[in-house]
């Protein structure tokens, strides 16, 4: 059982362009604290509504950037000090924030994952 909190806020699309996610996730963070629970981010790789969101002019998108957008995610995480991290979009290609691999970025957000879940975990990255 997962007694805590977590985020799974695509924060920097649509509406929500002007929102902080570090802000976000660090008042996260206290609540938890303050309930001595866990509050887990959610490191996304991008977002893009292209699949399912009609008019086109509609779509909202967060761009992957090559996994910069994944790896900013992480280091807000750290920077918040999170000790977990809920990664809850493997397949999710529908909205473009898919980490499994693929022919287009092969196993980039793997070894991403892999590499600041070592750093998350104060481990060097093998």
């Amino acid at each position: 059982i997962f007694d805590g909190a977590f985020s799974v806020t695509q924060i920097g699309y649509g509406g929500l362009r002007d929102f902080d996610r570090g802000a976000v996730w660090q008042a996260g963070m206290e609540v938890a604290r303050q309930k001595n629970s866990v509050y887990m981010p959610n490191p996304s790789a991008g977002y893009r509504t292209y699949l399912w969101v009609k008019p086109p002019d509609a779509i909202f998108e967060v761009p992957r950037r090559d996994g910069q957008h994944f790896s900013e995610c992480w280091q807000d995480a750290i920077d918040v000090d999170a000790k977990w991290i809920f990664l809850h979009t493997w397949n999710e290609w529908y909205e473009n924030t898919q980490l499994e691999p693929a022919i287009s970025y092969e196993y980039l957000y793997v070894d991403l994952a892999r590499k600041w879940g070592d750093k998350l975990r104060g481990e060097k990255s093998k």
